[in-house]
This record gives structure tokens, C-alpha cells and sequence, in this order.
């Protein structure tokens, strides 16, 4: 008998090589699984509440945990031991991010402030103040040098990570702003809004370059509906982008191309999450049907149904070779899955006394 999550998985990603899953559930905890074998690797406990996010350094070696208690923690992975509490929020922590090189992290949360952390002692000599509501999100540029953060206040900014200062504040969604992220080489950032827009902004000049107005673009369509649909995942070259609809539709927009958006229809409720693979070449999209589906971006064409999970299917992502898909569910599970077959090759799981792992032995070349 292997003990598993006793809560909701709330995300599940792979290590760097692809070697590791890392979960984080509502039962306080987030664990490490063996992807070839499914075996759980190592329990990572401490929090107070429920846990809001887990991520992994660059190089694989640490692990960054968040939570609803308050607190970011910082794990070494080969031991399985807390390096260090990060106690300086004083509200719900939810979103953490390490820079390029592994040495610092950044947390954001409900009390509107960004802390930046020395990733080795989890120290923190570092706090940018300025948004009026909580952040919702925050990364580091390519190069290290600077932040984005994305919040509730219906802004974006952009922050000196060196000098603590603001550089700009990039006004213009007329509502929540969901998310912010850096393009490849830096010089631009994207946002995505409850205005059903997205936006696209220089860094150097810090100005709008470009708006696209996705109600516009799917109005027209008899399920689409603005106040139940969203921006779900933009792919990493900024190519594409995935927009969620009513009653489990979805659409793949081209950002490069005049074409109407590419429609995904199969889902049968409303659709959580989406992930583009590394080479963008899929995208997956994950539901309160309990299924998630794995998408051809360039046409739209349904390659796989995942088809297993007991609940809704909150997250997915892709194995970092693009031939594997993990999700995490509110049954308490994370499950490993063939990319392309939909195939099921591993059940992370456990509920008490009851939890029994199961595991598929197959080679999965990592």
C-alpha cells in the first residue's frame, strides 16, 4: 500500500527531465512521483492550508511550494527536506516563480506585494509594492533582470528586480488581468483579461503595441458566451493561443494569421485549463467532465481523449519530450497518459486507509 493525496490535486507538472512528478493538493502536502515506475518518491508536508501552487527550479534540485497558510517554502528534492519557510506575506500566497539561473524566487499573493527571495536561504531581501488589488500572477523576464506581475487591479507591471523599481505600469484591460508572461528573447509582454482581451506590449518603450479582442473574434458563435468564457493558455512562442467557451467549447486562435479561430469541440462541461507541448505541435485541454483531450494545433483535430478521473480534471501538462501528459483531478488522483494514444499509464493515487497505487509498466524512455 503507497499513501497518496487525501484531497483535491490541484496541479501536477514534470521535472525538468522529465524524470519526476511533482502534485499539490488541498490535503496540505505536495509529493513527488516516479514517472517511469508511478512509486511515490517523497512527501513534502509542513504547510497549514491548502497548498496553491508547486513549481521545480530550472535544473530540477529544488522545489517551491505556496500556500493558502501564508507561507512559500523551498524544498531540496534529493532529500526531501525543507530548506526554508518563507514567512514574509501576510495573506494567501499564490503564484512563485524562480529566475533563469535557480537563485532567486518570487512570490506573490493577496496582500499585494511581490517578495523576491535568495533561492539558497530563502531570505528575502526584496519587496515591490504598488498594485491595489491581490496578484494573480508573476515571472521573471528571460534574462532574470526583471519581473511581470498581473492583477485583479486590472493592471500589469513591470518591476527592476536590482533596484526594487517599478519600471511601468501597463494600464488598458478594463477588468481583472489574468495573466502576464514574458515573450522568448524579453522584449515583450503579453496579458491576458476579463475584458476578453489580450494585449501586447514593448519593454523597452513600455507601451500597447497590440490588441486583440477575442469576443470579436468568436462572437458570432451560437456558445460562445463573454461572461463564461476566457483566455486558457498561450503557447510559448506566442504563436496561439487557446480561448475556453460555454458549455465545454473552446477555439484556437493563430495570433500569426487572419484565418477564423480553429474550433475544439468535444468537451461537455466547462473547460479549466489548457497546455501547449514544447513544440507546440498539441495543446490539452482539461475539464469539469472529468476528461481532458489532447488537440493538433494547426488543424483542431481530437488526437486523444484521457479518459479515467473519477471528478473534474483541474491541470495538465506535458512531459518535457511532448509524449506524455499528466493531470491532476479533484478525485484525488494525478494520472500519466500516452500524448498521442490516450493511453493510461499510471494512476497517482490514495484516499486513507483505501489508497492503493496502481501502475501500467511500460518503458517511457526517460
Amino acid at each position: 500500500m503507497l499513501a497518496g493525496h487525501e484531497g483535491w490535486v490541484n496541479s501536477a507538472v514534470f521535472s525538468p527531465d522529465g524524470m519526476r512528478v511533482l502534485t499539490a493538493s488541498e490535503d496540505m502536502t505536495a509529493r513527488l512521483w516516479d514517472a517511469k515506475s508511478g512509486a511515490e518518491l517523497t512527501m513534502l508536508a509542513g504547510h497549514r492550508d491548502r497548498l496553491t501552487s508547486a513549481v521545480f527550479s530550472p535544473d530540477g534540485t529544488r522545489i517551491v511550494t505556496t500556500s493558502r497558510d501564508g507561507t512559500a517554502r523551498l524544498w531540496d528534492v534529493r532529500r526531501g527536506m525543507e530548506l526554508a519557510t518563507m514567512v514574509e506575506h501576510t495573506m494567501i500566497v499564490n503564484s512563485a516563480a524562480f529566475n533563469p539561473d535557480g537563485t532567486q524566487v518570487a512570490t506573490a499573493g493577496w496582500d499585494l506585494t511581490v517578495r523576491v527571495w535568495d533561492a539558497e536561504s530563502g531570505e528575502a531581501p526584496a519587496m515591490l509594492e504598488g498594485h491595489d488589488d491581490l496578484i494573480r500572477s508573476v515571472a521573471f523576464s528571460p534574462n532574470g533582470e526583471q519581473l511581470v506581475t498581473a492583477s485583479h487591479d486590472g493592471t500589469a507591471r513591470l518591476w527592476d528586480v536590482a533596484s526594487r523599481e517599478e519600471l511601468a505600469v501597463l494600464e488598458g484591460h478594463e477588468g481583472w488581468v489574468m495573466s502576464a508572461v514574458f515573450n522568448p528573447d524579453g522584449t515583450k509582454v503579453i496579458t491576458t483579461g476579463l475584458d476578453g482581451t489580450v494585449r501586447l506590449w514593448d519593454t523597452g518603450t513600455r507601451t500597447e503595441l497590440a490588441i486583440l479582442s477575442l469576443y470579436e473574434a468568436i462572437i458570432d458563435h451560437p456558445s460562445f458566451s463573454p461572461e463564461t468564457s476566457g483566455i486558457v493558455a498561450i503557447s510559448a512562442d506566442f504563436t496561439r493561443l487557446v480561448i475556453s467557451g460555454a458549455d465545454g467549447m473552446a477555439w484556437l486562435w493563430d495570433l500569426a494569421s487572419s484565418d477564423p479561430a480553429v474550433e475544439l469541440a468535444g468537451h461537455r462541461r466547462t473547460i479549466f485549463s489548457a497546455a501547449f507541448s514544447p513544440d507546440g505541435t498539441m495543446v490539452v485541454t482539461t475539464s469539469a467532465d472529468g476528461t481532458a483531450r489532447v488537440w493538433k494545433t494547426v488543424t483542431g483535430e481530437l488526437l486523444a481523449v484521457l479518459d479515467g478521473h473519477k471528478d473534474l480534471v483541474w491541470a495538465a501538462a506535458f512531459s518535457p519530450d511532448g509524449t506524455r501528459v499528466v493531470t491532476a483531478s479533484w478525485d484525488e488522483t494525478a494520472r500519466l497518459w500516452d500524448a498521442t494514444s490516450g493511453r493510461q499509464l499510471d494512476i497517482f493515487t490514495g484516499d486513507g486507509d483505501k489508497s492503493q497505487l496502481f501502475s501500467v509498466q511500460t518503458d517511457l524512455g526517460w
